[in-house]
């Protein structure tokens, strides 16, 4: 006799207690193990001398150009060196900035405009205006950002786009400007 299990109601008595998953054998991934290398001063020669290699320097610097904050390269490299098991995540933690640092120092030679932090602030807000979101692709991005404005100034002469003028703004304002009031 088959049992219908949409008809069990989910409790906390028929799931797993909290810390159940901490139980469980980890010893079957790479970062389940003990870490190849624990002595911290090897880990940083070692992890310097790879970022060394042409073919891994090459990479950074495309990543680089491509404006990916040094921070968030530092955090990717940590994360996939402590999933492959290579050090311990604490070691990766205290080796952090230095190897940050390392990062900036390969752009700087290689004369890379980079961005050392990944600015949070800017994207927790819900709504950015299109001033806003303009100022922030010619600080970041002064490339794409003479490409819009190529853009619109090439609509502006096919006549696709109508050029505003403050006075026409004005006269359909029903806020009175500043000189009309004196």
């Amino acid at each position: 006799m088959a049992v219908d299990m949409s008809r069990i109601k989910r409790t906390v008595f028929n799931a797993p207690p909290a810390g159940h998953s901490l139980t469980n054998d980890v010893t079957q991934w790479p970062w389940g193990k003990p870490a190849r290398e624990v002595d911290p001063e090897r880990a940083m020669s070692k992890i310097m001398d790879s970022l060394d290699e042409p073919r891994i320097r090459q990479f950074l610097i495309k990543l680089l150009l491509a404006n990916i904050s040094v921070q968030v390269i530092t955090r990717m490299m940590m994360l996939d060196l402590f999933q492959r098991g290579a050090f311990t995540q604490d070691m990766l933690i205290l080796m952090r900035p230095s190897i940050a640092l390392y990062i900036a120092g390969i752009a700087e030679r290689a004369q890379i405009p980079y961005r050392f932090f990944e600015n949070e602030s800017e994207v927790k807000t819900e709504r950015i205006d299109d001033e806003t979101f303009l100022t922030m692709i010619a600080d970041r991005n002064p490339e794409l950002f003479e490409q819009f404005k190529e853009s619109y100034n090439q609509q502006l002469r096919m006549g696709k786009v109508r050029k505003v003028a403050e006075e026409e703004i004005q006269e359909k304002s029903f806020i009175a400007s500043e000189k009309d009031e004196d």
